[in-house]
């Protein structure tokens, strides 16, 4: 079913889509016969795309070995049998190959599960030919297009050069759209910020107030394909119960005594681009069936409205509670919880980002001196120490208020540790005397072990003491979750 499209006319082919040597963008399809249909070969073709289908695990396999295809479009399941394992087994193989999963509407686990695995994008069946469309032109300009360009070059498994979506160095330091990226704990961010700029998945926050969920939103919402777009925020904490979904999904004139006026939704205003939901575990649960609604049908029917209306808006959604803990008590439906968590990040506490508070701080200083007419440039050694040993509870947040508190105050080249608040230095100081080091001989069987060993012991064994919950275990031990996701994925490779 290859197609080598001669003689067609390229002029409207998307720039991005042709490499250096004009060769065409190889896509592989694996899925079920029956849904052939939902990928016709004429889409690819006016993208200048060569599309191979296979219809079974083996046969997707030796394809992705024999031909190396930029893009690879998966079903989760073909006949019975979960793709996932050739999923997992095509990023460590050909990590240079992009995969969008294909999913049923009952799939939700399984999609997140895909998510997590590595592919870029996720499409729910039905799908338009436009979404296809716009869901492989993304994808393909995004990372998969210059494969042929590393193929040709002799460099197959060479990392893509991404000039545009790279990080800028500043003093030392990774920024991008105004977060600083550098230690090893911001990682995982970074790279499930990469990844999912050419999707339309729902995006799930969680971290602690301050730590910068909005602005990582924002700046997901930069990375795509909609930053063109609106970006529109609801704090859905600070809405009373009554009002949040008039303010969603908007309202008719008329549709209750104080509707005077016919009321645009977020939902709505944010169409073609990105609503950013901020609290979500807060959400009325009336208000909850309709998102379902909106995620299942990208529909939204505006309170006082007869007909649903159709809009493109991508959610990103946050939260600092315990997801598990709301569906639990009953204030989060689990339902809505599988649809929202496709792609979960995970944002550190300021506390565990080490060199990242040093360069956050200094920044901060002088973007704050400049905007208060002040002259500081630096902290003096023994100030910045008190701001590395600080638990930081109000995480960023806590941290540009201090920094504003001392410039407001007073003015210098440097900061020095008697210009910090007398509180702050106060609590510093009870922090640090409060932490004591692990008593080793209480644990008889860690002595003599390597320290390695003891990390996966402490680690096994918290997450064992909270039941299993390794976002539980990652609080117990004041790592991100994505840590310990790291880890384990390690000791069982090997």
């Amino acid at each position: 079913m290859n197609d080598t499209g001669k003689g067609r006319d390229d002029r409207s082919v998307p720039e991005a889509l042709v490499s250096a040597e004009n060769s065409r963008c190889k896509i592989l399809i694996v899925t079920a016969l029956a849904t052939e249909a939902q990928f016709p070969q004429q889409l690819f073709d006016d993208l200048h795309c060569t599309a191979t289908y296979t219809f079974s695990l083996t046969e997707a396999a030796k394809s992705v070995a024999r031909d190396c295809p930029d893009l690879v479009l998966l079903s989760l399941t073909i006949g019975k049998k979960s793709t996932l394992q050739l999923l997992s087994d095509l990023r460590k193989r050909a990590p240079e190959t992009a995969v969008v999963a294909i999913s049923q509407s009952d799939q939700i686990n399984d999609a997140a599960e895909a998510m997590r695995l590595g592919a870029v994008d996720c499409l729910f069946f039905p799908f338009t030919q436009e979404r296809l469309r716009k869901t492989v032109t993304a994808t393909l300009r995004n990372a998969g297009a210059i494969a042929p360009q590393r193929r040709a070059r002799g460099h197959s498994s060479e990392t893509p050069d991404d000039d545009d979506k790279a990080p800028t160095r500043f003093a030392g330091h990774n920024i991008k759209h105004g977060m600083i990226l550098s230690d090893i704990a911001m990682e995982p961010v970074l790279k499930a910020l990469n990844a999912v700029s050419v999707s339309v998945a729902p995006v799930f926050i969680q971290g602690e107030t301050g730590t910068g969920k909005e602005l990582l939103a924002r700046a997901i919402h930069a990375e795509s394909g909609r930053a063109e777009g609106k970006f529109v925020v609801v704090d859905c904490a600070r809405l009373d119960p009554d009002t949040l979904g008039s303010e969603i999904f908007g309202h008719k004139r008329g549709a209750f005594p104080a509707a005077h006026a016919d009321k645009i939704g977020a939902a709505q205003a944010a169409d073609g681009g990105t609503l950013f939901l901020d609290e979500i575990a807060h959400t009325d649960l009336r208000v909850q069936k309709q998102l379902m609604r909106f995620l299942e049908a990208g529909e939204i029917l505006p309170l006082g409205e007869t007909h649903p209306l159709k809009v493109d808006t991508r959610i990103i959604c946050a939260t600092t509670s315990d997801a598990q803990a709301e569906i639990k008590a009953g204030r989060l439906r689990e339902d809505l919880y599988f649809r929202l968590h496709v792609v979960p990040i995970t944002l550190p506490a300021l506390r565990n980002r080490g060199q990242d508070i040093v360069a956050i701080a200094n920044t901060k200083l002088v973007q704050i001196a400049q905007d208060e007419n002040r002259s500081f440039r630096r902290f003096a050694p023994d100030a910045m120490n008190l701001l590395l040993s600080h638990p930081w509870p109000g995480n960023v947040r806590q941290l540009i208020n201090v920094i504003w508190n001392v410039v407001l105050l007073h003015d210098g080249e440097q900061v020095t540790i008697d210009m910090l608040p007398a509180d702050f230095q106060a609590a510093a100081g009870q922090a640090w005397t409060g932490q004591t080091p692990p008593n080793l001989s209480s644990h008889p069987d860690l002595i003599g072990r390597s320290l390695a060993e003891i990390e996966r012991i402490i680690i096994e064994d918290t997450i064992r003491a909270e039941g299993g919950s390794v976002p539980k275990a990652a609080q117990v031990l004041g790592v991100s979750p994505s840590t310990i996701y790291r880890k384990r994925e390690s000791w069982f490779d090997h």
